[in-house]
C-alpha cells in the first residue's frame, strides 16, 4: 500500500513522465527481498508491488504505459531467470503491464541473432528475444512489447573502446532488423564515473 501511494504521488508530482518502471531487476538478490527458496517469493511480492503501484499511476495518468520490471536477463543471488519469474509473477495474480523491461546484458557474448539459443541459465539477451516475446504472447495472448532498458559492453581489457562501439553498432542493428516490438533501448552509462571503476560503459 505504501508502495502504491509512492508511485501515485511520482505520476502526480510529474506528469510530462510517461514511461514506468516498476522495480529493477526483481529476479536478483540485491535488488528485491526476500527472494525466497530458489526465487519463488520474488514473484509474489512483485505480483502485489505491481497490483498497488499501476492502478495509482493510472489514476493520476492515464497516457501511461507501465512496464513490469525491469528484470535481469539472468537470475541472481538466488533469482529466477527471467521466463520462470514472469510466468510466477502472472500465477501470483500479477496484473497485466503495457510492458516488459528486461536489462539484457550479454556478459561476453556477441550480439548476434540466435533466436533458437536456450541456455542452461534461462538468460534472455539480445541474442534471443524471440523467446521472452513468444513467451508473453502465449500468456496474454497479444504482442507484449519489450523495453530494453539497461544494456551496455564493458570497456575493460580485452574489450577496447573500439570494440565497444562496434558491439553497440551490431546491437542497434540487430534489434532494428529482428524485433520490431522493442521500442526502447537504454544505455548504461553516458559517462564512466572513473578511470578505474569495475563497471566502465560510458560512451564518453
Amino acid at each position: 500500500a505504501d508502495f502504491g501511494t509512492f508511485c501515485g504521488a511520482v505520476a502526480k508530482r510529474y506528469p510530462s513522465v510517461l514511461r514506468f518502471t516498476i522495480w529493477n531487476e526483481p529476479n536478483r538478490g540485491q535488488f528485491l527481498q526476500p527472494q525466497g527458496a530458489g526465487g519463488t517469493e520474488a514473484p509474489k511480492q512483485l505480483a502485489g508491488l505491481a497490483g498497488a503501484c499501476i492502478p495509482k499511476i493510472r489514476a493520476q495518468s492515464a497516457d501511461a504505459k507501465i512496464a513490469l520490471g525491469p528484470v535481469a536477463s539472468r537470475g541472481g543471488q538466488g533469482g529466477l531467470p527471467p521466463i520462470t519469474f514472469l510466468a510466477d509473477y502472472r500465477a501470483a495474480g500479477g496484473p497485466k503491464p503495457d510492458a516488459v523491461a528486461l536489462n539484457p546484458y550479454l556478459e561476453g557474448l556477441a550480439p548476434v541473432f540466435v533466436p533458437t539459443e536456450r541456455p542452461k541459465d534461462g538468460a534472455v539477451t539480445v541474442r534471443n528475444l524471440d523467446w521472452l516475446h513468444m513467451a508473453l504472447r502465449q500468456a496474454y495472448h497479444a504482442s507484449i512489447p519489450i523495453w530494453l532498458t539497461e544494456f551496455a559492453v564493458r570497456t575493460v581489457a580485452p574489450v577496447t573502446d573500439l570494440d565497444q562501439a562496434a558491439q553497440l553498432r551490431q546491437t542497434v542493428q540487430l534489434i532494428r532488423r529482428h524485433y520490431p516490438y522493442v521500442p526502447m533501448l537504454v544505455w548504461f552509462l553516458l559517462r564512466d564515473q572513473g578511470p578505474h571503476d569495475y563497471w566502465r560503459s560510458g560512451l564518453v
